[in-house]
């Protein structure tokens, strides 16, 4: 019980001090879409039936399971018995206080290091050997964490089976 209760301290704090991105509805899709893909060992999977307006499910998934530097929260409507949702939404929270993130110019980087959440996500993205990436549609003028000026991707997801370099756009924060 102690334990328990230390770790939803721990996941509270962590929370608290999180920044919440504002995704565009084509970008929500793709993220919703690679979230259902992530084995359920890495993420949070949470199964409601609906009955209304028709039969069918809503799934919210939390990506990763593990407390860290980058939280995504996706919530996706399935009706019938169709493998595509019909609705979704999505949010990406970043930790700016973590050790694995770094905010420099219009970017912060995030470097996931958990074995478990890097070969979860690697084995997602379905292009790409030895890394592979996935990254938004929508993207803005601005600097990116190297210092160059050009259009920043809303997020960019770069991973190998032992590290994912994420990059998340500070213009996209709500």
């Amino acid at each position: 019980m102690k334990n328990m209760f230390l770790t939803f301290i721990v996941f509270m704090s962590a929370s608290a001090i999180a920044e919440t991105f504002k995704i565009e509805d084509y970008d929500q899709q793709k993220l919703a879409a690679l979230m259902t893909k992530i084995p359920k060992e890495a993420k949070v999977l949470k199964v409601t039936e609906i009955t209304e307006p028709m039969a069918g499910r809503v799934e919210r998934v939390i990506f990763p399971r593990w407390v860290g530097a980058l939280k995504i929260i996706c919530e996706s409507t399935f009706y019938d018995e169709f493998e595509i949702a019909a609705k979704w939404a999505c949010t990406m929270e970043v930790n700016s206080h973590h050790d694995d993130v770094e905010a420099k110019y219009d970017e912060f980087k995030i470097l996931l290091k958990n074995p478990k959440t890097t070969k979860a996500l690697f084995e997602s993205i379905s292009f790409g050997r030895p890394e592979k990436d996935f990254r938004s549609f929508k993207k803005d003028p601005g600097m990116t964490f190297e210092g160059k000026i050009t259009n920043i991707f809303h997020y960019f997801f770069k991973c190998s089976e032992s590290l994912c370099d994420l990059r998340v756009s500070k213009k996209i924060q709500e």
